[in-house]
């Protein structure tokens, strides 16, 4: 594993970094890291579209997604739909 030295973090920023990992119950260089990973997790999907074709992407949605299978009517589907949901909790305005 690589070793790296930060410098000049504003104070904001370590206070934030300290806060986090207190509520995280992580020491300082695991929530640094959890940070990075995230945020080039966030950058690549950002960039995704601009990486992959359009047609590229819709096929590999067209694999994920599948079809919907079912002999049914429309109707008998949403009368079905209806008739399992669960009545919810009583609130009040």
């Amino acid at each position: 594993m690589s070793n790296l030295t930060i410098r000049n973090i504003p104070t904001e920023m370590m206070n934030k970094i300290k806060t986090l990992s207190e509520i995280q119950k992580r020491s300082m260089n695991s929530e640094i890291l959890f940070i990075l990973e995230k945020g080039l997790l966030f950058e690549n999907l950002q960039k995704s579209d601009k990486l992959l074709s359009k047609d590229t992407q819709v096929k590999i949605w067209n694999k994920l997604s599948g079809k919907w299978k079912d002999k049914r009517k429309t109707s008998e589907i949403i009368d079905d739909i209806y008739s399992t949901r669960s009545k919810g909790r009583e609130f009040s305005l």
